[in-house]
């Protein structure tokens, strides 16, 4: 980590995970450049895994493409050979967090598709029978692909959990001028690593100005110089964290 030993002075040792992992990550599908091309290919993979007797989780860009997907599946006949037409009735929604409930009816929840958005990518257990598992376990679709590699972890983190089976699939747009999934991930994750470079060199322009005396309210030539201090109290000596004594 880019702050190991630099900032907080200490130490990072990594503890795997108690249970090996069973967690598939499937290729990804990248669909042309048109919106309802997008979401018919995600339906199909939908029906595709949920006539193996598996239970999917698709996480959404935003809610009108959770709504629309929905419709789709309630309302269009893919004629697919294995197409299940009880499908239409097997689906819940998860796209808003105003449901203090939420966790309680996904846990009991009979419909073995959820459609949600980031919502569902994050601290949501969702859990799985016996029968379920022997098909599979839980398959998570992700129509965008994720802004950084943590979001990504998580969206996928929602199945495989303790020891059990599970999988993962990107099925989002093409970009321009980019058409693999090998490039899309590298010059997402070239973008994150410039990002935390950035917010490194801020950090240190921060810290050696406040260590000079210079004033809390001046940017000191550094245009991220007040958005970093909502988010880190400095002293004269340095990162104080937590804002304690």
């Amino acid at each position: 980590p880019i702050y190991k030993n630099k900032y907080f002075n200490s130490n990072l040792i990594y503890i795997p995970s108690y249970i090996p992992k069973r967690f598939i990550e499937l290729p990804a599908i990248i669909c042309e450049e048109n919106y309802e091309n997008h979401l018919i290919k995600i339906c199909q993979e939908i029906i595709f895994h949920y006539s193996r007797g598996r239970k999917i989780l698709v996480i959404c860009q935003d809610i009108n493409e959770g709504l629309k997907l929905k419709e789709l599946l309630e309302k269009e006949k893919f004629d697919l050979e294995y197409e299940d037409v009880n499908y239409k009735k097997d689906i819940l929604l998860y796209l808003s967090n105003d449901d203090k409930d939420i966790q309680d009816k996904l846990n009991k929840t009979k419909e073995r598709i959820i459609i949600s958005t980031n919502l569902g990518g994050r601290g949501t257990d969702i859990n799985t029978t016996s029968e379920i598992e022997e098909k599979g376990g839980l398959h998570v679709i992700i129509t965008k692909l994720s802004e950084n590699s943590r979001t990504q972890k998580q969206a996928f983190g929602r199945t495989s959990r303790q020891g059990k089976k599970g999988s993962g699939q990107y099925i989002f747009k093409e970009e321009k001028g980019i058409k693999t999934y090998n490039q899309l991930i590298k010059n997402r994750n070239e973008k994150e690593k410039n990002l935390i470079k950035d917010i490194d060199n801020n950090l240190d322009y921060s810290y050696n100005n406040e260590s000079e005396g210079d004033s809390d309210d001046s940017d000191n030539g550094n245009p991220y110089n007040k958005n970093l201090k909502k988010f880190i109290p400095f002293t004269g000596k340095g990162i104080k964290l937590g804002g304690g004594n």
